[in-house]
């Protein structure tokens, strides 16, 4: 399943009422599986919904009466920068594909599929060369939380060259640059290339503003995702 794939659609209640539409879908820790559809109502309300309870998926997606006081599982890495190991920026997330061998889908300078195995997933995403790469960088990382965690703390009256400077760069790479897709952060946003629908209808054109209307546009057609790649520049 692509997990995009329910981004936008209507959500329906057993007796085919409508209820609001799917804002997110979370994946489980392992992002095999579907944990939870993060949904807003017509007044825009957020409400949430665990996949046990998704009836169907088809047109609309028909749910139960359960709900959840708060999501589960994990944020959707849709959405958020790519960079390889050495720091170069690689593009966006624009899906992510579930199942036994889950893969990013990923739109700019690197264009296609890539093994999750291949990645480390954070508030960006890393892509490794190979997973003997990424096994050593998380271990590497690992290593260094928990030497952090058995330092000793630093006295008050410590020099002051012991406290890290500010300008100090995370090891991790450059500095992320998230990209979410709600109202709130698209708005107002300058369209870089012009976005379209899979039928080739025009969503938003190059140098335009995104607007309330823009955005209902983007979401009817299930295109928020593009929309946000539309909005990024990957120069």
């Amino acid at each position: 399943m692509q997990l995009t794939s329910l981004i936008g659609k209507p959500v329906l209640s057993p007796t085919g009422d409508r209820c609001g539409y799917i804002v997110e879908a979370r994946p489980d820790r392992t992002m095999k599986k579907l944990a939870c559809l993060v949904c807003a109502d017509e007044n825009e309300e957020l409400f949430y919904v665990p996949a046990r309870a998704v009836l169907s998926s088809l047109d609309a997606v028909l749910i139960g009466r359960t709900r959840l006081d708060a999501p589960s599982g994990v944020p959707s890495p849709v959405g958020r920068p790519v960079y390889s190991h050495g720091g170069e920026a690689l593009g966006l997330v624009n899906d992510l594909v579930l199942g036994e061998r889950p893969a990013l889908s990923v739109e700019g300078i690197l264009h296609g599929s890539i093994p999750l195995s291949l990645v480390c997933i954070g508030e960006s995403v890393i892509l490794y060369p190979d997973e003997a790469a990424r096994r050593r960088a998380e271990g590497n990382r690992r290593g260094k939380e928990a030497a952090s965690r058995k330092r000793p703390e630093k006295s008050a009256q410590g020099p002051a060259a012991d406290a890290p400077s500010a300008n100090q760069i995370s090891p991790v790479g450059p500095t992320p640059l998230a990209v979410r897709l709600n109202r709130t952060d698209l708005l107002g946003r300058t369209v870089q290339t012009t976005v379209f629908t899979p039928e080739g209808q025009t969503i938003a054109r190059a140098g335009e503003h995104v607007t309330p209307e823009i955005l209902g546009a983007a979401r009817r057609a299930n295109c928020l995702l593009r929309l946000a790649a539309g909005t990024f520049s990957f120069r």
